[in-house]
């Protein structure tokens, strides 16, 4: 953080920081399959504290799990009307992740694939949606809470978005 605070005069400090993990990994109580060659290099940068102009640069986050990668690359700005920009690509047994990280008060099960490509402005009011091309499919899924006394099983997602327009109007 770097600056100065006045609240009489609305000035606030910019605030910057960055992240770099190079071939980490994560096997929570010593997992069979942890999370493997974890690399993520990100920034975040808020200018005079102001959400509405927060950014993330997310350059890479990759992980392999059991030999199955995934990879994020993200840009964000903004909150109120985020401008997004991200390409995913992810093939995730939603099992090996949750005992790899140790997710304590949820239960995670299910082969998840995901690719997807976005770029442009989320607004809710305005109703606009960033163009995005994507691929979701979810197979034999089951979540467990500790809110809900059963688990949720046999979740079956096979759903793709191909939005062009920046608008809701194409999405179905």
């Amino acid at each position: 953080m770097k600056g100065s605070y006045r609240a009489s005069t609305n000035l606030a400090p910019n605030l910057s920081m960055h992240l770099w993990v190079k071939d980490g990994s994560i096997n929570y109580n010593n997992s069979a399959t942890p999370l493997e060659h974890f690399f993520i290099g990100a920034d975040i940068k808020m200018p005079g504290l102001n959400m509405d102009s927060i950014t993330l640069q997310l350059d890479s986050l990759k992980f392999d799990i059991n030999g199955s990668p995934t990879f994020v690359k993200l840009y964000t700005k903004g909150i109120t009307a985020p401008y997004i920009k991200a390409n995913i690509s992810s093939k995730l047994d939603l099992g090996l992740l949750d005992r790899a990280l140790g997710l304590n008060d949820i239960e995670l099960k299910g082969q998840l694939d995901v690719k997807a490509i976005t770029d442009g402005r989320y607004d809710g009011v305005k109703k606009l949606f960033p163009p995005t091309t994507a691929s979701i499919q979810l197979k034999d899924g089951t979540i467990q809470t500790p809110y809900y006394p059963h688990p949720i099983e046999q979740l079956q997602i096979n759903t793709s978005i191909n939005g062009k327009s920046g608008t809701y109007s194409d999405l179905h």
